[in-house]
């Protein structure tokens, strides 16, 4: 009799061993899981590109009724960075000028006739500041 209860005794402490092991195997797995989802997440969402186009500034030309806005466009694969002129009147816009290779406006100068850019690629390891003249009328 004795060895009876024994013996499940040492079943009982068996089941409650592979109780605990089925539990850390399926926190295991779970964690797994978990991290692999995280993984394809991220590889399905990762951008190489920034995207966004920025708005750098937005101001009333003199006299006329309209607005210009210059815009920062990100690189792409084809493409390298550049800022861009755009005329805004009766929610449209238009694109006046494009300015290769440039991703930074330092200042601006708008008079009645001209809109005077300060602009600078500061990707170049000698970055210096050009000086573009936009003709409005």
């Amino acid at each position: 009799m004795e060895i009876i209860q024994e013996v499940k005794g040492r079943l009982k402490h068996g089941a409650g061993i592979m109780k605990r092991r089925n539990r850390l195997d399926f926190v295991v797995w779970a964690i797994i899981l978990v991290i692999a989802a995280f993984v394809i997440y991220k590889m399905t969402t990762f951008s190489l590109f920034d995207s966004e186009v920025k708005r750098l500034v937005e101001f009333d030309v003199p006299e006329q009724d309209y607005k210009l806005r210059v815009y920062h466009i990100p690189s792409n694969a084809t493409m390298l960075d550049y800022i861009q002129v755009r005329k805004f009147k009766n929610n449209k816009e238009d694109i006046l000028e494009n300015y290769k290779r440039y991703d930074s406006l330092v200042s601006y100068l708008l008079s009645d006739t001209s809109l005077e850019l300060r602009i600078i690629n500061t990707v170049q390891m000698k970055s210096r500041i050009d000086t573009m003249i936009l003709r409005l009328k």
